[in-house]
């Protein structure tokens, strides 16, 4: 696709939450539901979305707590930068000459919801303030996994690969609409952020019990585990496993060591946090509510 043609489809929508230099916002606002539900919600909470600064290009990773506390989600201006090279010479070059730099204010706007639902609830332990920054983290692979299965064409893909970390493929889409038509939409979020939570926590394995607990408290009425849904399900384990290695140890020890948590990351990350994920109301209860506002089923008005 022609530059000049992917700037044409970004100009053809219009929406009052879209921010113009966010190349495909708008386009996905009407499209994608994920997308849309995260990005508005953010907006309710009191969001700011602000142009990338050094700091975040550079560091990301050091800049999430900022990020956070002041509500700004960083975004990359990629229709204002396509532009500039439009307007160089008119109709020169395809999208597949150059790399257009991605945006990642969809992963950013899930951390800032996460945290957002986890405000003013109490951590007594260092392994449950642990898991609550892992819970955020696979909460934002979760929603970037789900924004990136509803993509059915050729435009949608190009704009949420834009604008994701992930990457749409057809075969993980099919995966996570097989599990919502079989055992619902609150099962199959909650399941990838369960998968996305062990890869995070750098475990390779989703004991049975816990799959068993996960159908017991959310599937639907009459749901069955299945030959076919465990075949699924593995698939959508080995997906979250392809989490960037390097993130999953490097980036998560520099984080966990720069908010007080001394040690190698494999020691940090050795407990038992499903238990903990299980048992504790505050965790369940969270996970209600950000299922909710993925599904737009929740609103602060």
């Amino acid at each position: 696709m022609q530059i000049q043609e992917l700037l044409s489809i970004h100009s053809a929508f219009r929406s009052p939450r879209s921010h113009a230099d966010i190349l495909g916002d708008a386009y996905l606002l009407e499209h994608n539901s994920v997308y849309r539900n995260i990005k508005l919600h953010a907006l309710e909470i009191g969001c700011h979305y602000q142009e990338a600064w050094p700091e975040y290009l550079l560091l990301p990773f050091h800049q999430l707590g900022h990020i956070v506390a002041n509500k700004i989600i960083p975004y990359v201006p990629a229709r204002r930068l396509l532009q500039s090279v439009e307007d160089k010479r008119a109709n020169a070059l395809s999208i597949d000459d150059m790399h257009i730099p991605e945006s990642y204010h969809l992963h950013e706007a899930a951390h800032v919801i996460a945290e957002e639902v986890f405000a003013g609830v109490e951590f007594s332990t260092p392994h449950q303030k642990i898991l609550k920054f892992i819970v955020c983290e696979s909460f934002a692979n979760a929603v970037d996994a789900h924004a990136c299965a509803l993509v059915q064409d050729e435009t949608h893909y190009i704009f949420m690969r834009q604008n994701s970390y992930m990457h749409p493929e057809k075969k993980s889409a099919l995966v996570l609409r097989r599990l919502t038509k079989a055992l619902g939409s609150k099962f199959a979020f909650v399941s990838t952020l369960v998968c996305y939570l062990h890869a995070n926590f750098l475990r390779e394995l989703i004991p049975p019990t816990v799959l068993q607990e996960l159908v017991a408290r959310y599937a639907g009425n009459g749901c069955e585990w299945t030959d076919k849904v465990e075949k699924d399900f593995e698939a959508l384990r080995k997906m979250a496993e392809r989490l960037d290695p390097q993130f999953r140890v490097q980036t998560t020890q520099m984080f966990l060591n720069l908010e007080g948590f001394d040690g190698d990351v494999f020691e940090i990350l050795d407990f038992e946090f499903m238990p903990i994920f299980m048992s504790q109301p505050k965790f369940q209860k969270a996970v209600v509510q950000l299922f909710e506002i993925v599904a737009g089923e929740r609103s602060l008005r």
